[in-house]
């Protein structure tokens, strides 16, 4: 299939991935049966968050909305959920 020579010939896995992406075989966010965050709390954790307050810190955000705290940074510096803008 021509699409696959074309995946198979982008070097960049995050330019694969996309490409995948815009193809539907890859399930983000909210429509992802194992997620545990709907788009609007990431917004909201955007919005709120502030590093090293202990109500709107990471640790704390995390525990608000029962992910890890390493969940709430990626959110924050945009590594996850990137369409949410």
């Amino acid at each position: 299939m021509i699409i696959n020579k074309i995946v198979a010939l982008i070097i960049c896995f995050g330019q694969r991935l996309k490409i995948i992406h815009c193809m539907g075989r890859i399930v983000c966010g909210e429509q992802r049966k194992d997620a545990k965050l709907k788009e609007n709390n990431v917004i909201w954790i955007r919005d709120h968050y502030i590093k090293g307050d202990k109500e709107y810190g990471q640790s704390a955000l995390a525990k608000k909305f029962g992910v890890s705290r390493r969940t709430i940074e990626l959110i924050v510096k945009r590594k996850v959920w990137r369409h949410i803008k």
